[in-house]
């Protein structure tokens, strides 16, 4: 319940970044959009493989800048490696703001990266934030929100 006025989980909790839905290529590297933690205090992100043959694995990483030139890894926020046999497995990442680089860096990104070999591996990824300011605004590829 936000602040007194009735919500839903979507306006507590919005989808604000994405990686959509892919058979993804041996040695793949996936980014979703970078999503600025000043409007933000914690985040999570949802990796879920379909069919695969090759290992997967997911990170959350910060820089200063929206474009991402020098990314860091954030300390901590690094999924154990999927197998090439976790088909349809799922693994979420949390991170509060003052996690990310000692508040330095204010920008955060879901990073999947598909291993070498094997002939598929279906991905995808999600990011959802807990807003500082409620309701929190939602990526626009939110078509439907049936409540």
């Amino acid at each position: 319940m936000s602040k007194g006025f009735p919500s839903h989980i979507y306006q507590d909790v919005p989808v604000i970044a994405k990686i959509d839905p892919t058979a993804a290529a041996a040695s793949a590297v996936l980014t979703s959009d970078a999503v600025d933690m000043e409007n933000a205090s914690r985040v999570i992100a949802y990796v879920q493989l379909g069919n695969t043959d090759r290992t997967v694995d997911a990170l959350l990483e910060s820089d200063e800048l929206s474009a991402f030139g020098s990314p860091t890894t954030i300390s901590g926020k690094t999924i154990v490696q999927f197998s090439a046999t976790d088909d349809n497995k799922i693994a979420t990442i949390e991170a509060a703001a003052e996690e990310i680089s000692g508040g330095v860096e204010k920008f955060v990104r879901l990073k999947i990266t598909v291993g070498a070999g094997g002939t598929v591996t279906q991905v995808a990824g999600l990011l959802l934030a807990l807003p500082r300011y409620l309701p929190g605004a939602q990526l626009a590829a939110v078509s439907q929100n049936v409540f």
